[in-house]
């Protein structure tokens, strides 16, 4: 099937690695390494499997274990680091490109008052400085407490440096910062924040001075990547933007928007019990886009929040 859109042209791969089917309950990330090795995590064993961009199976190791929701790969002096994020252990780890944690960080390190929501779920390393990004995207779903929906940022040696919640500034407060991406397609660093309650991209320096918004035709940002000069946005709700370097949303591709309207959306509800989602859900269309990446080529993958692994690649042919 061949996505046809204004500018580019895509060709949908379906079922990418095999594994489409399974019916275990997904809610992962993708990440690439200089190699071009693509790391996908899941919440069944193994929890963290390594391919080749066709899809083929090179590696695979625990990690963290289940519940891994971001993964980023760095790299420095001393070489290429995984990253990711355990939302039930609410825990960052570093680690060797073949699994092994080296540093490990959990709420201690954020500095949050006595009461205080913190559920951190996603992160990004600024390739200029090493700082390490991180956002609370799920505090402001927890029961008790109050705040929440903050951004952080720590130093290369994840110390925390400041944090803010967009309340100092004229964007105003976020609500489910979902995602956060150190973009650098203008040869230095703004940091891209997901706010997805709000619908909207919030834009920061590596400073963490506050740029602007794009807002718009957004709904429900979720996910970064970036190719050339364009950024890929998911959306939750089935959608997948490319933005250009001048913040225009220049394609909208795969909208398969209306899914969210279903009953037990992402998953499915069959006399109230959730099933594999898969026999309902067209070609060419997302249902829940979550983990994104655009490979070097502009070739882009997507890993869907749902019950049962969809991963889908787009492969870049105009």
């Amino acid at each position: 099937m061949i996505i046809d859109s204004k500018t580019l042209k895509y060709e949908w791969q379906d079922n990418w690695a095999g594994m489409n089917g399974d019916d275990a309950f997904s809610h992962g990330g993708i990440a690439i390494d200089s190699d071009d090795k693509i790391y996908c995590s899941f919440n069944s064993a193994p929890y963290l499997r390594v391919f080749t961009k066709e899809g083929e199976k090179v590696d695979s190791f625990e990690l963290s274990g289940k519940s891994m929701h971001c993964l980023s790969i760095s790299k420095d002096s001393e070489g290429e680091w995984l990253w990711n994020i355990n939302l039930d252990k609410q825990e960052i780890s570093k680690c060797t490109l073949n699994g092994k944690i080296v540093k490990t960080i959990g709420h201690e390190a954020f500095g949050v008052a006595e009461g205080e929501r913190l559920q951190f779920t996603a992160l990004s390393i600024d390739p200029n400085n090493g700082n390490v990004w991180v956002t609370d995207g799920y505090g402001v779903w927890l029961n008790e407490g109050t705040g929440g929906s903050k951004v952080y940022c720590f130093n290369s040696n994840l110390e925390l440096q400041f944090s803010f919640d967009g309340s100092e500034a004229e964007c105003g407060k976020f609500n489910e910062p979902h995602w956060i991406f150190a973009d650098t397609r203008k040869g230095h660093t703004e940091i891209f924040i997901a706010d997805r309650s709000n619908h909207r991209i919030v834009i920061y320096s590596a400073e963490g001075k506050f740029l602007r918004v794009i807002g718009g035709d957004l709904h429900t940002p979720s996910g970064f990547s970036s190719f050339d000069d364009k950024l890929v946005v998911t959306e939750l709700k089935g959608r997948l933007h490319i933005i250009d370097i001048n913040d225009n949303i220049i394609e909208t591709l795969c909208d398969g928007s209306e899914y969210s309207e279903l009953k037990g959306w992402p998953h499915r509800k069959q006399d109230d019990k959730v099933v594999c989602p898969l026999f309902d859900i067209e070609q060419g269309k997302f249902n829940s886009p979550h983990g994104v990446l655009a490979d070097s080529e502009g070739n882009i993958y997507v890993h869907e929040w749902l019950q049962g692994i969809r991963i889908t690649k787009l492969k870049k042919v105009a």
